[in-house]
């Protein structure tokens, strides 16, 4: 099995010439987050360029991370996260990894591991909240039966860590996202799109991680 983690970079473009406490702090995520990709294959999609990336120490000097530098923005996390989809195997799982939050990396790799042997359609790693500022998954019997974004539904926040079994499955529901205009703030978050997989009657599996093992901007 070939794990394709696609890391999700949406901020401005990072530079040697600009430099701020935020960028720094971008930098840093973004560093922490690709010291040990969580994929066999990972991309990085950003506005930065590979060569600004490396000449700054943010990512390895090794190819261990292939570059998707964005031409212009995009539409929001789930239409940026189809732009390397042509590089990606048709039957091999896909994971979605925000950088602009860093989580341990064992509690990722246990969280893929879990998605795999449950055999579950899609994944969200789920951690507690209350801040409206976060997509929620609303959980009945411990099974996860909606996702609403920027709405407190429950306790159980998404981390922006999202796994589907194969592309087709992230296709498809980026697909059904976007027909049916599943848009907030003028965005296309990914966790709306993971009900689509709900309403076609799969499973989505979710994890819960420590607070203490998860930190975001």
């Amino acid at each position: 099995m070939k794990i394709h983690a696609i890391y999700l970079d949406g901020g401005p473009a990072l530079t040697e010439t600009i430099q701020n406490d935020a960028l720094e702090k971008r930098k840093e995520f973004l560093k922490t987050s690709l010291s040990a990709p969580a994929g066999q294959a990972n991309f990085l999609v950003t506005k930065s360029s590979q060569d600004s990336l490396k000449s700054q120490g943010v990512i390895p000097q090794t190819d261990a991370i292939e570059v998707i530098t964005m031409s212009k923005p995009t539409q929001g996390a789930l239409a940026t996260a189809l732009l390397p989809i042509e590089l990606i195997d048709s039957d091999e799982p896909v994971l979605l990894i925000p950088t602009n939050s860093v989580v341990d990396p064992k509690a990722l790799s246990e969280f893929v591991s879990k998605m795999v042997k449950d055999g579950v359609a899609a994944g969200a790693l789920l951690f507690k909240s209350d801040n409206p500022g976060y997509s929620y998954a609303r959980i009945h019997n411990n099974r996860v039966i909606e996702f609403i974004e920027k709405k407190v539904v429950g306790d159980m926040a998404t981390t922006g860590v999202f796994y589907f079994r194969d592309k087709v499955t992230l296709l498809e529901s980026a697909k059904w996202a976007f027909v049916n205009s599943q848009i907030t703030n003028s965005q296309f978050f990914v966790a709306p799109s993971l009900n689509y997989v709900l309403t076609s009657g799969q499973e989505v599996g979710f994890s819960q991680i420590d607070e203490a093992k998860y930190e975001h901007i």
